[in-house]
């Protein structure tokens, strides 16, 4: 596999993403074992018999309670073996996708020939990091910017600060909607930084192609 800018932004999106599963694992020994009975709301939680400060109807209100709380509660501790074994299977799971994605990813050879993408939208959508955590695909795309457009162009380009103000953007166009006013319609934007991503294809140049 050749060197250009191109491989040597797959390398660094690999590198991220087998970090990243590297971690995920990690944690998941450490405290995905944890599992905290119950789940559910209690129906008692917060239900007490008695306070001395309480006049007698309140007290028999809180009486009257007990015999439909504790059928409820007898429920949720029967249950509580299945939604632990239910736990031990999601936990196992997880931890077994995330072993074969790295095994995938060290094992994998990375492509002998020159990718096909020739904007950085299409070379993103093939390789970049779709489902992670915008600071880390953030910190992926100021590198992709610098191996392909020479060093320090994320900075020219103020990438960071683009991508914060595209979503305040996104937030202030909802904000009629979460605030509550009649008739606020709401809008569903994708995320900021496949919007950034979008207008830096339009105004950067096509991707550089080394010549067999």
């Amino acid at each position: 596999m050749s060197n250009s800018p191109i491989n040597q932004c797959i390398r660094v999106a690999r590198a991220i993403k087998l970090r990243t599963a590297e971690e995920e694992l990690t944690a998941l020994s450490v405290k995905g074992s944890s599992w905290v009975w119950v789940r559910r709301q209690s129906p008692m939680a917060g239900v007490k018999l008695f306070e001395c400060r309480e006049s007698i109807g309140a007290i028999l209100t809180r009486v009257a309670v007990l015999p439909i709380a504790m059928p409820l509660l007898l429920i949720l501790a029967l249950g509580a073996p299945f939604d632990y074994v239910a736990h031990l299977r999601k936990l196992a799971r997880t931890k077994a996708d995330l072993k074969d994605e790295i095994r995938r990813l060290i094992t994998s050879p990375l492509p002998t020939e020159e990718s096909p993408a020739r904007t950085l939208d299409a070379l993103w959508r093939r390789h970049g990091l779709k489902n992670y955590w915008s600071e880390i695909a953030l910190d992926l795309l100021c590198q992709w910017v610098d191996i392909l457009y020479g060093s320090g162009r994320s900075a020219e380009l103020k990438i960071r600060e683009r991508e914060l103000e595209i979503d305040r953007q996104n937030t202030e166009t909802n904000r009629p909607y979460y605030e509550g006013k009649k008739g606020a319609p709401h809008f569903y934007f994708e995320k900021p930084i496949d919007t950034l991503i979008d207008k830096l294809s339009e105004e950067l140049p096509p991707l550089h192609v080394s010549k067999p």
